[in-house]
């Protein structure tokens, strides 16, 4: 995946207007958030997880609903960063994707605007009222809509079709969904209770977030794997193995570079109805068994349909940003305590938990029709660093141990720009260190640009492990040096100027007090499907 970050979000939901107040709602113990609705099936109590905050009004007729105005809220909260992307990119090369399911079809039954019941209403509303001429496309995937639209967006991205991408999902509670779900016989009578032996069916809830996505920028929150797969077992009923959705999820951390052992939390789909825990349940134990923290949220959300995984999405970021999650606790597991004991043991986070580490987060989604997706998300490691110097242990960056690191520093990361500059100071604890010479050989250089193209890579992917290719060479490769002088300090800059899923090209240069020594074009590649596990360093 290309390097595609969140550079500012929103959120709301039940939980709160804007994402701090709902991750520190989040995670609250024993209070309720849902609110008490006998109006939409007479003489039956629902409880539904309502926004109660006012909402912005919207002139235009055609663009009046409450999906519109969840949707704008988010948008009001991130206007100066969107004028910044706006005065950036300009209005033609930026793209706007919004998940919904519902769209206006509660507005659609009085006004019988057919705007109003289309899908693309949301994702054409906020266009026109940015003022864009860029792409434009509603996504409805059921639940997964809100990942579905990550997905849009990243690939519109990579492709160069845009320059950023506003991306989101937002659904009301309506009547229709309310009733269907009731047909179905899956409305909880209380709070929902996901994974829980006494487990009766799920609330709905309203909500939506929207997101910044960028290229290649060093700052915001990466987007490291997403994962999609289709059961094609049942219209409204997921296959109980969860064959497909472990498959979503393997999907994801592949593309993530990443290990099971390696993700911090996952904020599981966890609806509370019988055959959603059991399918989840499964997937999730086929690939992580009981290793890492779990939770579900929509106990305390309620089911957002269309929006769901857009809210979720936002708390994971949430729980990866410092600023709001100093502490790094875990979201926790609102139940009822009686763990279904015929599902697989799984992680449920306790409240007042804390992460060892918040780098990486898993987001699930499964929706109707066997629609699966995951994302994953993580720290931009590069944007963490504040100091001149990037002080990284290099031992967790390239493929080597000691005495075979050569470079000293990290002195610069700039990815929108495509390069990294490090530092090799040279002394006699050096492996290529020649007493006779006293310094080492100038075909090391070489090896310096190699491990600057390691760093590279390294925070390309986000500060997952590097991809270990094949060094086909270089050419051209020239130093004027007779040496690299002991006690002497080079600089090596390594900078992208061509690359594909399996190529990558650099152009290479050491400096040495400012005067170019040595420079080259080195060439890695990686066919796309290659095994990095079978090779032994």
């Amino acid at each position: 995946m290309a390097n595609i970050s969140i550079t500012s979000y929103s959120a709301i939901c039940d939980l709160g207007t804007n994402v701090k107040e709902i991750f520190e709602n989040s995670l609250l113990a024993g209070k309720n958030f849902f609110t008490p609705d006998e109006n939409i099936i007479k003489g039956k109590k629902l409880y539904l997880g309502k926004v109660s905050a006012a909402l912005p009004k919207i002139e235009e007729a055609k663009f009046d609903t409450r999906t519109n105005a969840l949707l704008l809220h988010c948008c009001n909260a991130i206007q100066n960063e969107i004028d910044t992307v706006i005065k950036e990119y300009g209005k033609d090369r930026i793209g706007v994707v919004i998940g919904t399911t519902n769209a206006g079809v509660n507005e659609y039954e009085k006004s019988h605007e057919v705007f109003h019941s289309q899908i693309g209403s949301p994702a054409i509303f906020l266009k026109e009222h940015l003022g864009l001429k860029g792409y434009c496309s509603g996504v409805s995937t059921a639940c997964t809509s809100g990942i579905k639209a990550f997905s849009t967006g990243v690939k519109l991205l990579e492709n160069g079709i845009c320059d950023a991408v506003l991306c989101g999902a937002a659904d009301a509670v309506s009547k229709v969904p309310v009733f269907g779900f009731s047909a179905l016989e899956v409305m909880s009578q209380s709070n929902c209770k996901p994974f829980s032996k006494n487990r009766d069916g799920i609330n709905i809830g309203e909500g939506a977030a929207l997101f910044i996505l960028e290229k290649d920028v060093n700052k915001g929150i990466r987007i490291l794997g997403i994962g999609e797969t289709s059961d094609a077992y049942h219209g409204a009923t997921p296959d109980p193995e969860g064959t497909q959705a472990a498959a979503a999820i393997t999907q994801a951390l592949e593309q993530a570079g990443l290990k099971p052992d390696e993700i911090d939390y996952i904020n599981l789909h966890g609806t509370g109805t019988v055959s959603n825990d059991i399918m989840e349940a499964n997937a999730v134990y086929k690939v992580f068994k009981d290793k890492v923290p779990v939770s579900s949220t929509k106990s305390l959300t309620g089911h957002c349909l269309g929006a769901s995984s857009g809210v979720e999405s936002a708390l994971c970021l949430a729980f990866l940003e410092d600023e709001i999650n100093k502490e790094k606790f875990l979201i926790p597991h609102n139940f009822d305590g009686v763990y279904d004991d015929t599902l697989p043991e799984l992680k449920l986070v306790k409240h007042n938990e804390k992460a060892e580490n918040n780098r990486y987060v898993m987001c699930n989604a499964f929706g109707f029709g066997g629609s699966n997706a995951v994302i994953i998300f993580g720290k931009n490691q590069a944007s963490e660093q504040q100091n001149d110097c990037f002080e990284t242990d290099l031992s967790k960056i390239l493929p080597h141990d000691a005495p075979m690191i050569l470079i000293d520093k990290i002195l610069d990361v700039n990815l929108k720009e495509n390069y990294v500059k490090t530092q090799v100071e040279i002394n006699k604890d050096k492996v290529f260190y020649d007493a006779a010479m006293d310094g080492v050989s100038p075909l090391a250089g070489i090896e310096f640009m190699a491990q600057t193209i390691g760093c590279y890579s390294y925070f390309k992917r986000g500060g997952s492990d590097p991809k270990i290719g094949f060094l086909l060479g270089s050419r051209s490769y020239n130093c004027s040096l007779e040496k690299f002088e002991n006690g002497k300090n080079y600089e090596v800059i390594v900078r992208e100027v061509f690359g594909d899923n399996e190529l990558v090209s650099f152009e290479c240069f050491i400096y040495n007090d400012g005067i170019e020594c040595a420079k080259a074009v080195v060439n890695a590649y990686q066919p796309e499907n290659f095994d990095n596990s079978k090779i032994e360093l």
